[in-house]
């Protein structure tokens, strides 16, 4: 008599499925405090409110992206400028609108992307990392995309 074999079938059934949704591997109040910065970043930039915006980088932070054909590299200090200089009248703000696509916790360092639809007249792909320092989460790296841009 050949001795029983466990049901591969009802084991996998009885697993439950991986988990995913865009905040896979985050405890749901470390996704919660990454989507709380992202969206301090939208607040930010949509009041134009440059040190705000500053406050949810790393003071180190840097940005990497390509604006149409056009790479950028710069440290995340020339975006604040850019920010600050957006002054007046801000017609761009009743068209803008964003939504945050996903947001990934590992540990203490997390990654979110955020996708902007009008922002200066523009549209962009926003892949932001964070790191926890200190029990606070920041923006370490904004990498960018642009398809078109204003600037």
């Amino acid at each position: 008599m050949i001795p029983s074999q466990p049901d591969a079938r009802a084991d996998r059934d009885a697993r439950p499925e991986q988990d995913t949704r865009p905040e896979h591997g985050a405890a749901g109040g470390d996704a919660a405090a990454v989507r709380a910065v992202v969206q301090a970043y939208v607040d930010a930039v949509t009041a134009g409110d440059s040190a705000a915006v500053r406050a949810v980088f790393r003071p180190d932070a840097h940005m990497w992206g390509y604006l149409g054909e056009r790479f950028v590299s710069a440290p995340i200090d020339a975006f604040c400028e850019v920010v600050a200089a957006d002054t007046g009248e801000r017609p761009w703000t009743g068209r803008y609108s964003s939504t945050i696509r996903s947001v990934e916790v590992t540990g203490e360092v997390a990654v979110a992307v955020l996708e902007e639809h009008g922002y200066q007249d523009a549209d962009f792909t926003n892949h932001f990392s964070l790191v926890r320092a200190d029990g606070h989460w920041l923006i370490a790296a904004k990498t960018f995309h642009s398809p078109t841009t204003t600037a």
